[in-house]
């Protein structure tokens, strides 16, 4: 038959879609090529070419091995006809049927793009803690991107809590933004409770290609900590004495709770930073100041201000209100002196007074000083009795008095003074009158709050004393010494007897007799002799130094007259002594 032919058939083809991604993920893997016609008849074969940029047929389909019939439609795997993955790029779709007219039309080409190759996606964090709470530290989470991608790529981040559930969302065409800042807010505003929160982002291509990127264990917190530190004591005194030497710092915290480290600075009165002890993660109990700065010198004396602080993975940073610590290192300022040097209370109207000009003075305060006045026998000081002792608390500065009778001492209770001036009975206790001829040492003593001392001395005489009785004048003198077990004078004796003479001369009209006392040691017809020859040596003194012999008597009372306690060093000491009775002559 003849067949009457009046045109070319029209033919077509229509790729479902233009990128396609043949990884094997399933997703877009292949590539569905419609073809179309206008004739299926008078087909005698067709052709399908698929080729790549450089018109290299890659990959083909025809009559030949798939039969005459042409199929509705094609389907490519991405691959060559050797069954290897072909490379990513564009491809040419080439169509074209021969009918038995003669007729063969070619379809006009379409492109395709194999696209493998996901978006390229990194993501990262400095720190994964955000503490929105108005502090000024870490308010934000800076969340840093770089992204690779092509035009038309989509991508969608989300920041989800720990249970899963998304609280922010972001979506982008193209181009993310490189830095993403989270202030620990959902999408309507409203602050997040603490916890865990998950960063994720997915982009996508058109090829069905996608890239999942996560940061985990982001950290919200809201709430502040608090911290407090008290000290022991209110300064110190870092002069290696042993007492106060550092101060002991106790640290209270609310939260130990991702604690990174904590500090305790001290800052001086121009708030330049002096010292600054650190720690990481939990602070001890007890944190000590031994007053240096970070070089290890004692740092100088002043009120410094400490701060304690704590620094969390948050960024909250708690610190403590400025306190003040004290740093004294020294010792007390004092104004010391006494006068006369040769003291003589006896009640004539000549240095009867002895004025002690006193000042002690510290900025922190004198915590107590204290005036004591001993005995000196030779270049010993005897400490086990204070004659005299003025004391008292804070700075102080006046001119003390002292009119040479000692504070209360204990006495017999049958005790009867030799006379009413050496001993004086005040609300049933009796007072001594300082000895003649006699060393002592009034010594000074003060402390400051923070245990800085002072102790200086200052050395008087007493001049010898002539003491008004009931039967005329007496003089008492327990310092004249003689060899051990002998009436020899030593010559430590001569300078005393010397005055006495002196003082002798001031009392022409009298006698004068001479009186020696021993202790208790020994027995007592010993010792009564004992004194009498002593009496006499002082008698043969005065008469070779020109006193009138015919003034002079002598006697030794032994040990039957003592002043003071014979079981005490110092009281046999004051017994051991010689006495002059000066009376009037009558004529």
């Amino acid at each position: 038959p003849i067949k009457l032919v009046t045109g070319f058939e029209k033919i077509s083809i229509q790729p479902e879609e233009y990128v396609f991604s043949p990884n094997g993920d399933g997703v877009k893997d292949k590539v569905r090529i419609k073809l179309y016609t206008d004739s299926r008849e008078g087909i005698v074969k067709w052709k399908v070419d698929i080729v790549d940029d450089a018109g290299k047929i890659v990959r083909a389909y025809d009559s030949e091995t798939m039969g005459a019939e042409l199929p509705e439609e094609i389907i490519w795997d991405g691959k060559d006809n050797g069954g290897a993955r072909v490379e990513d790029g564009i491809y040419t779709i080439r169509f074209n049927i021969l009918y038995d007219t003669g007729n063969n039309p070619v379809a006009k080409p379409k492109d395709v793009k194999i696209d493998t190759k996901p978006p390229e996606i990194s993501v990262y964090i400095e720190d994964l803690y955000v503490s929105p709470n108005d502090d000024g530290v870490k308010e934000t989470l800076t969340i840093f991107q770089n992204i690779k991608g092509e035009v038309g790529d989509r991508y969608i981040a989300e920041i989800s809590d720990f249970t899963g559930k998304v609280v922010k969302r972001f979506e982008w065409e193209s181009a993310p933004p490189a830095e993403i800042v989270w202030d620990g807010r959902d999408e309507e505003g409203n602050p997040l409770p603490e916890g865990y929160y998950t960063y994720e982002i997915k982009g996508f291509d058109n090829a069905g290609n996608s890239t999942l990127k996560r940061i985990t264990g982001i950290v919200l917190v809201t709430s502040y900590e608090t911290v407090s530190i008290v000290a022991n004591r209110k300064g110190i005194s870092p002069n290696g004495d042993g007492y106060l030497d550092d101060v002991e710092f106790v640290p209270s915290v609310s939260s130990v709770k991702d604690l990174e480290k904590w500090f305790l600075d001290f800052y001086d009165s121009q708030a330049k930073l002096v010292r600054s002890i650190q720690g990481k993660g939990i602070p001890p109990s007890v944190i000590k100041w031994d007053g240096r700065d970070d070089s290890g010198k004692v740092v100088a004396d002043g009120i410094y201000t400490f701060v304690f602080g704590l620094i969390y993975k948050s960024g909250n940073h708690p610190t403590t209100p400025g306190d003040t610590l004290i740093v004294d290192d020294t010792p007390p300022k004092y104004r010391f002196v006494v006068s006369p040097r040769l003291f003589s209370p006896d009640g004539d109207g000549e240095a009867d007074t002895l004025y002690i000009n006193v000042g002690v003075y510290d900025v922190n305060d004198i915590d107590k000083w204290s005036i004591s006045i001993y005995r000196k026998w030779g270049n010993r000081i005897d400490r086990t009795t204070v004659i005299k002792r003025y004391e008292g608390k804070g700075n102080y500065s006046s001119t003390i008095k002292w009119n040479g009778y000692s504070d209360p001492v204990p006495m017999p209770t049958n005790f009867t003074p030799p006379d009413p001036y050496t001993y004086k009975k005040v609300d049933g206790k009796w007072s001594v009158l300082v000895d003649s001829a006699a060393n002592y040492v009034a010594e000074l003593y003060a402390v400051d709050t923070f245990g800085n001392e002072i102790s200086v001395q200052r050395e008087f005489e007493t001049d010898i004393l002539v003491i008004p009785t009931e039967y005329g004048l007496k003089i008492m003198i327990n310092s004249i010494q003689f060899e051990f077990d002998s009436a020899a004078l030593l010559p430590e004796s001569f300078q005393i007897l010397d005055r006495l003479i002196e003082i002798l001369e001031k009392f022409p009209n009298y006698k004068v007799k001479i009186v020696g006392h021993t202790d208790s040691i020994g027995s007592e017809e010993y010792n009564q002799r004992l004194s009498e020859k002593r009496a006499l040596s002082v008698y043969r003194y005065l008469v070779e130094h020109d006193v009138d012999k015919e003034r002079l008597t002598t006697e030794g009372r032994g040990e039957s007259q003592p002043i003071d306690d014979n079981n005490t060093e110092q009281g046999r000491a004051r017994n051991r002594r010689v006495e002059f009775y000066l009376t009037k002559k009558t004529y």
